[in-house]
Formats: C-alpha cells, sequence, structure tokens
C-alpha cells in the first residue's frame, strides 16, 4: 500500500529542493551516522533516504551497494515521514500494509523497519534515517532514543551543509561585487577614499597616486592628517569635524601635488550606520582646468569692458569737438535704410533729439 502524501507535501518538496542534495556524491559524515545507525540497532542495512515526488533516493547506504534509488510506492520511509515519532514495522510480512510490498517479496526481502523522520527547523519532514533487516526484529528504548538523536545529527548536517554553500556563495558574490566596485573606483578620475571615524583611511583609489603622489596601499591605516600633510590638514578640518557630525560638507580647495597645484572640488559624505556616524567618504573632482577657464573668460569680459569705455571715451571726445567747432554730421545704413544724427547736428538744425533722426 502506497503512503498517502504529506499534509505539507509542496512544502516538504521545496524544502528538500533548497537543500540542493538530491544526487549528488557521497559525503563521508552522512556516512557516517548510517554506519553508527547500523553498528547500534544491529541491523545489517541504514540508509538517509530523501522522499522525492515520485521517488526515495539515498543520501547515505549501508547495506545495499548499488542501490540508489526506490520508487517512491514502495518506500517504508514514505509512511515514516508522515509522523514525528519513529516508524516501526516489526514484521512486514505480517502487516497488512506492506505484505505484497516488492521491496518485501523480492530483493532486499525486507521484514524489519524503523524509521526517524528528518524534520526540517521550518518542519517540513523531507526524509528519514532508518535502519533495515531481513529478519523480524524490535528497537530497545535505548536503540529508538540512539535512531532519533542520529536522526537530529543528520538533519544539523543537512541544514549545515546548505548554510555552507549559501555562505560560499555569498562570499563569491560578495567578492566579485568588491572587485566590481574596486574596479569602478580605481577607474574613477576623481579622488575617493573612505576615512574611519578616527580619521585613519580604510580604501583609497589611485587618483590618489596623480593627484598627491602616494601609493594608495600605503595610505591604509594611516591618519588622514599624514596624508594631506599638517597645513591642508588643517585647512579641512572644519569640514572633516562637520561631516563626522553628520553633516554633508562641499568646499573648494587648491592641492598642491607633484604637478604643482591643483584645484580640487571636494565633498565629504558621512556614513551613518544605525544613526552613527562611523565614518566618512572623501570625494574630490579636478576643477583646475575649469578654473583656468574661468580665469580666462573674466580676462575677457575685462578687456571687453575696457574696450567698452575707451569707445565711450571717444565718443564723448567727438561730440566735444563737434560742440566746440560747431560741426554736425551724419551717416546712412543702404542695407537697413537707417539714418543717424551727431547730436550737435539737432542743435544746428533747431530739431528735438527725442524725435529721432530724420529718415533720408
Amino acid at each position: 500500500m502506497a503512503a498517502s502524501a504529506r499534509a505539507n507535501e509542496e512544502d516538504s518538496i521545496a524544502a528538500l529542493r533548497r537543500l540542493q542534495v538530491l544526487d549528488t556524491a557521497p559525503e563521508e559524515e552522512f556516512d557516517a551516522l548510517v554506519e553508527v545507525a547500523s553498528a547500534v540497532c544491529g541491523k545489517p542495512i541504514s540508509l538517509i533516504s530523501l522522499i522525492d515526488t515520485h521517488r526515495q533516493w539515498f543520501n547515505a547506504n549501508v547495506g545495499l551497494p548499488g542501490v540508489q534509488q526506490t520508487p517512491r510506492d514502495a518506500a517504508f520511509c514514505a509512511h515514516a515521514v508522515l509522523g514525528d515519532d519513529i516508524f516501526e514495522v516489526e514484521d512486514a510480512t505480517r502487516d497488512e500494509r506492506f505484505a505484497k510490498n516488492p521491496l518485501v517479496v523480492g530483493q532486499p526481502d525486507i521484514r524489519f523497519y524503523a524509521g526517524a523522520p528528518l524534520t526540517l527547523g521550518n518542519g517540513e519532514r523531507v526524509g528519514t534515517l532508518c535502519v533495515i533487516d531481513r529478519a523480524p526484529g524490535k528497537l530497545t528504548d535505548l536503540q529508538r532514543l540512539v535512531l532519533s538523536r542520529l536522526a537530529t545529527a543528520a538533519v544539523k548536517l543537512l541544514e549545515g551543509r546548505l548554510a555552507a554553500a549559501e555562505a560560499e556563495r555569498a562570499m563569491h558574490a560578495a567578492a566579485t561585487s568588491q572587485k566590481d566596485l574596486r574596479l569602478v573606483v580605481d577607474s574613477a578620475p576623481a579622488m575617493m577614499a573612505y576615512w574611519r571615524a578616527d580619521l585613519t583611511c580604510r580604501f583609497a583609489n589611485h587618483a590618489y597616486r596623480d593627484w598627491l603622489g602616494l601609493n594608495p596601499e600605503d595610505m591604509i591605516g594611516k591618519h588622514i592628517r599624514d596624508v594631506l600633510g599638517p597645513a591642508l590638514y588643517e585647512l579641512n578640518k572644519p569640514h572633516l569635524e562637520a561631516a563626522l557630525a553628520g553633516e554633508l560638507q562641499s568646499f573648494e580647495r587648491s592641492v598642491p601635488g607633484p604637478s604643482g597645484v591643483r584645484h580640487g572640488l571636494a565633498h565629504y559624505v558621512p556614513d551613518v550606520v544605525d544613526g552613527e556616524v562611523v565614518g566618512l567618504l572623501a570625494q574630490v573632482t579636478d576643477i583646475t582646468g575649469l578654473k583656468a577657464a574661468e580665469r580666462a573668460l573674466r580676462l575677457e569680459m575685462d578687456e571687453t569692458l575696457r574696450v567698452q569705455a575707451l569707445l565711450q571715451d571717444s565718443l564723448q571726445e567727438l561730440d566735444r569737438a563737434q560742440r566746440l567747432g560747431a560741426i554736425g554730421c551724419w551717416s546712412w545704413d543702404p542695407a537697413r535704410d537707417e539714418v543717424k544724427w551727431s547730436t550737435e547736428l539737432f542743435r544746428i538744425t533747431g530739431r528735438d533729439p527725442a524725435a529721432g533722426s530724420p529718415s533720408l
């Protein structure tokens, strides 16, 4: 007689899939558990059986060489996972549920079976640790206790195996992310560094080499005073203190370096964890070229203003000369058909300048 499905069948199958143990190679830890179970219970066969959708798969096996799985319909373990206690069949040939079972009437000639369910932390029963004999039998109370404890150990191994695999994947993902982040940071043209709350350097990118002539690896663990130098440190100190107090800082600073003085736009971003500032991220962008362009534009504007002033002075001198000589003049722009009279010409002709110059 085939066993009924578990009350939480879908959850149990999903939990078994998450363990990622089906169809894997034998593992020494699980083999040791079935060897101990076989020896303590005095039975020639012991298995860690995991109940899949249509089969039971043996994660560990002693006494059934070459057998890795059997159909679920014939599995004693499919009955054992329906309850929390050890499932024991003293003589399968006298139990109507198993008397005609192919595993009883044929190989491996099961007569005795005892299985302790493997119950995960969330309550899913994914399989059993069982012992089997080809002769009728019965476990002692001590043997039942040991079998139950070994089943608990098997569960811990299964969950620990999953946790270790997930931790390894997480570490690999973190290492990959860190590598990618390092590539981005080191490729950034801006000078970037992280300073802990005690203002020692946690990391710095390669742009520091160009700016300050320092090897970033040599900066790790050093105080920012030793990196910037006492003078520049004192200039930046108020901004550092404000950032460590939780205030975002943005300011311009002239930074000396091997290639001369360069102008930087600095940002100090507080790193806040659980309401406490544990450090700050510093980013300095090179604005030397922008400053040079700004100075050139200012000089050009100054020159334009100077020329305009000279032109205005010249116009004033021309008006003065015409007034002294009682000479007026006019001009005509043929393309726009526009006539312009001088101030003195309006006075000579007695016309009102407010009315504008007459047409040609």
